[in-house]
């Protein structure tokens, strides 16, 4: 699963494209807030894409496509 990171004006939260390395054809746009923990962002990726949380590898890149 990777995460791509576009932070949004001066709000409290970021839109995320996330990707599947599983599900080719998944890619969704997200917004998180800054203050969630790797859990919950994990536990909201779950609800949209249906891997278990257990199961996710998460990788953040940015806007130019370069693993952070």
């Amino acid at each position: 699963m990777a995460l791509q990171l576009q932070q949004i004006g001066c709000n409290e939260s970021v839109l995320l494209r996330v990707t599947h390395s599983n599900l080719k054809s998944f890619s969704v746009d997200v917004r998180f807030s800054l203050q969630m923990t790797v859990e919950s962002v994990k536990d909201k990726l779950w609800r949209k894409c249906g891997t278990s949380v257990n199961s996710m590898s998460l990788e953040l890149y940015d806007d130019t496509n370069t693993k952070v």
